[in-house]
């Protein structure tokens, strides 16, 4: 036969649930223990702005809200959408992963690791090469800042230093 559970309705509480690939916590606005995992498409880090979806089989998945497979789905399936929001010490690290062009010029990486330094980033590993040709710098950084600190603050002092063409997150 067909075993029928009661479900007793509660009042909707927020956990703060640890999430899968280890990019801080997340709260959610419902009940229970809930199982979170990050998107791969877009790969949410603090502080962006996230949206989660009910998986039928993964608890819940976490996007950015701007995220092509997210707005799909909140159009498709706007039952499955649920309020999320990043919670957590600030004291957590964050990865990310820049990728930086510039005109190179003596001094260049010097002075990209130092504004690192100077926003308290933890280099993990840096990257360059050089066209000698068009006298241009591909520079992949992957580094650590602490999540009070703001990425759109490092990409804009960035963008600021002479020389440089472009500088965006890559992950």
């Amino acid at each position: 036969g067909v075993e029928k559970r009661a479900v007793e309705k509660k009042r909707p509480r927020r956990e703060a649930l640890k999430s899968d690939a280890s990019s801080g916590e997340v709260t959610i606005c419902g009940v229970g223990n809930l199982m979170t995992s990050i998107s791969n498409c877009c790969n949410p880090k603090y502080p962006d702005p996230i949206i989660g979806f009910i998986t039928r089989s993964r608890g819940v998945t976490i996007h950015q809200q701007e995220c092509s497979n997210a707005l799909h789905l909140i159009e498709t399936e706007p039952e499955r959408v649920i309020e999320v929001s990043w919670s957590g010490g600030v004291d957590e690290m964050q990865h990310y992963n820049l990728e930086i062009d510039a005109y190179d010029r003596s001094g260049l990486l010097r002075d990209i690791t130092l504004l690192l330094s100077d926003e308290a980033a933890n280099i993990d590993s840096i990257q360059t090469q050089t066209d000698k040709q068009r006298h241009t710098a591909h520079i992949t950084v992957s580094i650590e800042l602490q999540k009070e600190k703001s990425i759109g603050r490092v990409l804009d002092q960035l963008l600021r230093m002479s020389n440089v063409i472009s500088a965006v997150r890559a992950d």
